[in-house]
């Protein structure tokens, strides 16, 4: 934290597609300032990340019941940053030579490094093929830049994991290209 300190505030729960509303963290940022001295924010609109989660707010890590050599690591919700690295070690010590789909493996604008590039970054320096996915073809494509950068495999897909023909799509992706062997990880699917 080297440009100041990082204030967050708690979750909202809303629809997937309801536009940001920054009243909490607007009044966090007051609340801190009351109790001490700060210059002003470094960026101009707050960050706001959507994170899936569980209803027992459980992650999902492990492979998958009905489909053999599939594997998920999704639902970290809001504790990701703390949870999404620990998990990701355990997952990434089965990845040498597999392949990995990486849905949100894009980037939302800002300074840090999403958690959905970090884990596509760090899968394939554990040797996995990766398949970066985002709704967003060029932020993806980004990524898979600085997979390749690294030496990496990875090619970049646009989908939308809320629809089925696009999930459908995805696997069929990454199957036709290296085969069967697929670790699979859900990061920020819902931004």
């Amino acid at each position: 934290m080297q440009q100041g300190v990082r204030i967050t505030s708690g979750v909202e729960i809303a629809d997937r597609d309801t536009p940001p509303d920054y009243s909490q963290i607007r009044r966090s940022v007051a609340l801190a300032r009351d109790g001490h001295e700060m210059k002003g924010e470094i960026e101009d609109t707050p960050w706001m990340g959507r994170r899936p989660t569980m209803v027992d707010s459980l992650p999902m890590i492990g492979p998958a019941p009905r489909h053999d050599g599939l594997w998920f690591n999704f639902g970290h919700q809001h504790v990701g940053l703390s949870m999404g690295p620990g998990s990701a070690l355990a997952i990434t010590a089965r990845l040498d030579g597999r392949v990995a789909i990486l849905v949100g493996g894009g980037q939302m604008p800002g300074q840090a490094i999403g958690n959905g590039r970090a884990a596509a970054i760090t899968y394939a320096r554990a040797g996995a093929r990766v398949l970066v996915v985002d709704r967003s073809i060029n932020a993806a494509k980004q990524t898979v830049d600085k997979i390749a950068g690294e030496g990496g495999e990875a090619i970049a897909f646009e989908a939308d994991v809320t629809q089925e023909d696009n999930i459908r799509a995805m696997i069929g992706a990454a199957t036709s290209t290296w085969g069967n062997s697929i670790l699979s990880t859900t990061m920020s699917a819902f931004r």
